[in-house]
């Protein structure tokens, strides 16, 4: 019913209000959409921390510039509020880091005052290339969440992890399908 989907986009809304998110992959097909989504409907939060990878010839924030403010998945978001590109420069805080290093790459004083404020992460990096050798689908897709899951151990304010998958990884299957729910181990 109507009244149920209001009801559970407020709860969302209730969820998220004053929280800090930390969200990988931002560059993404998906995580950019994730991004859209909490910039446009949810707007409670605080801030929201995202990771970008240096890339050659670009800086992070270069790349939030061109990859993300100027992205396609926004436009809606900018037809609705005039304010928006004071809005997210206000609330996205662009941080330097690649999964694939220790700590995230992020330099220490800046993984400290996130791993202090942080209260959601949402893991949504990965390699969606699936014609890579083994050990960079490994890399890429095994050990840097392993790499987000240590870091957020080490977030003081955490609420929740939330692990996306990369795509094609549960493919459709008309077998009964077992989910298991992890114990939280921090």
């Amino acid at each position: 019913s109507t009244q149920s989907t209001w009801d559970h986009f407020n709860m969302i809304r209730k969820f998220y209000e004053d929280k800090v998110i930390f969200l990988t992959g931002a560059t993404g097909f998906l995580a950019k959409i994730v991004l859209e989504k909490l910039l446009r409907s949810v707007r409670t939060f605080k801030k929201i921390y995202i990771l970008i990878r240096p890339k050659a010839g670009q800086t992070p924030m270069a790349r939030f510039e061109s990859e993300l403010l100027k992205s396609r998945a926004f436009e809606k978001a900018k037809k609705e509020f005039p304010d928006w590109n004071e809005y997210v420069r206000r609330v996205v805080v662009p941080v330097s880091g690649d999964l694939t290093k220790e700590n995230l790459g992020i330099e220490e004083n800046v993984a400290k005052q996130m791993q202090n404020e942080v209260n959601v992460i949402i893991n949504s990096a990965a390699s969606v290339d699936f014609n890579n050798p083994l050990p960079f689908a490994l890399r890429d897709n095994f050990y840097s969440p392993l790499r987000v899951l240590s870091f957020a151990k080490n977030c003081k304010q955490l609420s929740i992890f939330v692990q996306v998958s990369t795509a094609y990884v549960n493919s459709y299957r008309e077998q009964k399908m077992n989910i298991y729910q992890l114990q939280r181990i921090y």
